[in-house]
């Protein structure tokens, strides 16, 4: 648990952007109209594992006004 907790706080996990303008969604794309509201803003991201195998990618929606995730992949 402690390498987890550890692991949850690392740099590579802070993203700046979240989305660079150069990517393109996929299959791993929870919200395409949310990953283009992200490439368009520049907003920062984040990322953790919720096991070994899934990675989650979150980020602040400036339209909703609340944090959403935009890819979930393995």
């Amino acid at each position: 648990m402690t390498d987890e907790f550890n692991f949850f706080l690392e740099d590579e996990n802070f993203l700046e952007p979240a989305v660079t303008s150069d990517e393109t969604p996929d299959q791993y794309t929870a919200d395409k109209a949310f990953y283009e509201e992200l490439k368009r803003s520049n907003l920062n991201g984040f990322k953790y594992r919720i096991s070994k195998e899934t990675k989650v990618y979150i980020a602040w929606s400036a339209l909703e006004k609340k944090v959403k995730i935009y890819y979930k992949c393995c």
